[in-house]
C-alpha cells in the first residue's frame, strides 16, 4: 500500500513538471546536446557557458565544431550562450544565447528539443531547422562590437 502511494506521489510531480514547461512538447528529462558549427572560411573563436557550466574557449577550423551535452536544471532553469569572433581584431563578433528551457520567446528556433544545432556564418548565427532539413538565420551579427571578453550571463 505504501508502495503504491509513493508512485503516485511520483506520477503526480512529474505531470505538475511537464504543466510547468511552456509546452508538453519541450518536457524532457534526458541529456540535451547543443553544438555550434563554423560555417566560414577563417578561424573561428568560441566561448561558450551557462551559469553552472564553462566550456571554455575554443578556435575551430572551418567546417569543425564543438558540441557538449548537460541536463537542464528543471527548477532554475538551464540558459546556455555563446561568445563568437572572427576577422582581424575580431571585427565580427557577437554573444548570443543558444540554448533555453524556459522558452522565453528570446529564441525563434522552435526545433531544439534533445539537439540544438547551431552555425555560424558570414551572416550571422544560423539555427538547424529538422523539420524543413535546413539552415534557417537565427541572429544577424550585433551593430555594436561586444567585449572580446565578455561577463558570465547569471
Amino acid at each position: 500500500m505504501g508502495n503504491t502511494r509513493v508512485t503516485g506521489i511520483i506520477h503526480i510531480l512529474i505531470l505538475a513538471l511537464a504543466m510547468a514547461q511552456p509546452s508538453l512538447g519541450s518536457f524532457y528529462l534526458g541529456k540535451r546536446v547543443v553544438s555550434v558549427k563554423n560555417g566560414l572560411n577563417v578561424p573561428l573563436r568560441i566561448q561558450c557557458w551557462s551559469k553552472d557550466n564553462d566550456i571554455g574557449l575554443h578556435w575551430l577550423r572551418p567546417n569543425q565544431k564543438i558540441s557538449w551535452s548537460f541536463m537542464d536544471d528543471v527548477f532554475a532553469g538551464t540558459k546556455f550562450y555563446c561568445f563568437v569572433a572572427y576577422g582581424k581584431k575580431y571585427l565580427r563578433s557577437g554573444s548570443y544565447k543558444v540554448y533555453n528551457s524556459r522558452n522565453d520567446g528570446d529564441i525563434r528556433h522552435p526545433a531544439c528539443y534533445r539537439t540544438c544545432a547551431w552555425m555560424v556564418a558570414r551572416s550571422g548565427l544560423y539555427a538547424w531547422d529538422a523539420h524543413e532539413k535546413r539552415w534557417q538565420l537565427e541572429r544577424g551579427w550585433p551593430r555594436n562590437r561586444p567585449t572580446l571578453f565578455p561577463t558570465y550571463h547569471r
